[in-house]
């Protein structure tokens, strides 16, 4: 009888197609898996939600009632708190997201795996950015309550919120990408900037929250055009950072320096010759800052890698070796595509510029770009005795603007302009000395020139010249290339049955 029923009882049912629903679909990155289930678990996140949840459920209560004017004021602070979470709480978190993982020795590890450092990276980024659209669909609701209180500006404070959700994943991208380093003066520079948004953040949302909408529905084709160029400049902002985070870690024999210098070509010209058409001291400015970023990767890249990344630019001969001094990776060829991307600036303004430029501008050009160069000098010239380019870069550039201040005590206190000539190699007192307000300038136009430009110069051939030993490296690496190849071809391999 046992025998019997067991012969006769049903076969067992498949696995309910339910039974997997609380788990990440395997089409899902590891790393975005595994950072989602320990990102989601933190103090830092249940508490910013819970709080978040808490307060706005208990102000909408609270003043539903109270006057007329509820819905602007309930618009407000669904504004406001979002923003601090998601502008300044979200990419916080992100200052650890690469340095924990090289402090543990776990990079090591992944890299064993098929994860590559993008996908690390970018992993580590989408975690962070997945917990924020959580918060964003999370205050949805408040949204449709607020809208039958009248007064909504529904498509404005919709397009506001995807605004905030795309400058989040900026800022975080920001983070991500300064979180590489493993000095923590750099990581702490996201952490000022949160604490001084703070403040205009409280600003717009309860008095100048109207401004803002409206200038999110354009009604003129310019208006669309400088939105648009916003986007586009943003994202290009965070795809950077998200590529020095992942050339931090990536294997020396990676080559990812031609395809950010490529990209940064293309970018920085559209950026000049667009923004042209509208104003030309835009089109500088926002081309400057663009350089200014810039200059974190081209300055301060590493250049220990092996032969083999030269391969491809030997493949075209001679012409790929005088492409190498631009493209191929490391600080010495940084500066060299860094000076390409200023001439090419020059070039597109000469032949491109519909009114000549204000002649006072050219020399506050010359001085910003001096700015740049006298760090990277100075750093050229003690580049054997420091260990991580970056934050020495980094340290220098704020000591030599930390001097401003002073430069400007001592011109109001010497009104005859004598003391700011004697210091007047210092791009930073140049930018005193061409300010056209001073009640008394020692120096005429043609000498505010002469004086930026020649002292710019003089850095960047100075960083030039200290720089030549990283430039004779990159000629031994392509003997070695060139000797390998060529041994490889003049090899006689024997016959084979």
């Amino acid at each position: 009888m046992p025998e019997e029923s067991a012969q006769s009882a049903p076969p067992p049912l498949p696995p309910s197609p339910w039974h997997k629903t609380g788990d990440f679909s395997d089409r899902l990155s590891p790393m975005l898996v595994k950072e989602l289930r320990q990102g989601l678990r933190t103090h830092s996140f249940v508490v910013l939600f819970l709080v978040m949840q808490g307060l706005l459920a208990f102000i909408l209560l609270t003043t539903a009632a109270a006057d007329t004017n509820a819905g602007e004021f309930i618009s407000a602070l669904i504004f406001f708190f979002f923003s601090l979470a998601a502008l300044v709480v979200q990419p916080l978190r992100g200052i650890s997201a690469i340095s924990s993982e090289v402090k543990a020795d776990t990079i090591d590890l992944m890299a064993l795996t098929k994860l590559s450092a993008w996908r690390i990276v970018i992993g580590k980024w989408n975690a962070i950015v997945s917990q924020t659209a959580l918060l964003l669909f999370a205050i949805v609701p408040y949204l449709i309550l607020r809208y039958f209180f009248g007064g909504m500006q529904l498509f404005a404070e919709l397009l506001l919120l995807g605004s905030l959700f795309f400058l989040s994943t900026v800022f975080t991208a920001i983070t991500v990408g300064l979180s590489a380093s493993t000095l923590a003066l750099v990581r702490a520079l996201p952490l000022l900037g949160g604490l001084f948004l703070v403040f205009p953040i409280g600003g717009i949302a309860f008095s100048g929250l109207d401004e803002v909408l409206e200038m999110l529905t354009p009604s003129e084709k310019h208006e669309w055009f400088a939105l648009g160029a916003f986007y586009a400049i943003a994202a290009y902002v965070g795809y950077f950072f998200l590529e020095l985070a992942t050339t931090a870690i990536a294997p020396s024999a990676e080559n990812r320096a031609t395809r950010k210098r490529l990209v940064a070509l293309v970018i920085l010209p559209t950026v000049f010759i667009s923004c042209l058409q509208v104003d030309w001291s835009l089109a500088w400015v926002l081309s400057l800052l663009l350089l200014l970023m810039l200059t974190l990767d081209l300055f301060t890249e590493r250049a220990d890698y092996p032969s083999i990344v030269l391969r491809p630019f030997l493949h075209f001969g001679y012409p790929g070796s005088l492409l190498a001094r631009f493209f191929a990776p490391g600080w010495a060829t940084g500066q060299l595509f860094f000076a390409l991307l200023v001439g090419l600036l020059v070039a597109l303004d000469f032949f491109l510029a519909k009114r000549p430029p204000e002649p006072d501008f050219w020399p506050v050009i010359g001085a910003l770009l001096g700015i740049v160069l006298l760090p990277l000098a100075l750093l050229n010239i003690f580049h054997a005795r420091l260990p991580n380019r970056m934050a020495i870069y980094l340290l220098l550039s704020i000591t030599l603007c930390g001097l401003f201040p002073l430069f400007e005590v001592l011109d109001n206190l010497n009104d005859s302009g004598t003391l700011l000539k004697v210091f007047a190699f210092f791009p930073h007192v140049q930018l005193l000395l061409v300010d056209d307000f001073r009640v008394f300038n020692p120096l005429t136009e043609g000498q505010k020139l002469t004086l930026t430009w020649a002292s710019t110069t003089c850095y960047f051939l100075l960083a030039l010249f200290f720089s030549r030993h990283a430039l004779a490296n990159l000629s031994r690496l392509e003997r070695e290339e060139r000797e390998g190849r060529n041994h490889s071809a003049g090899e006689v391999h024997p016959p084979t049955d």
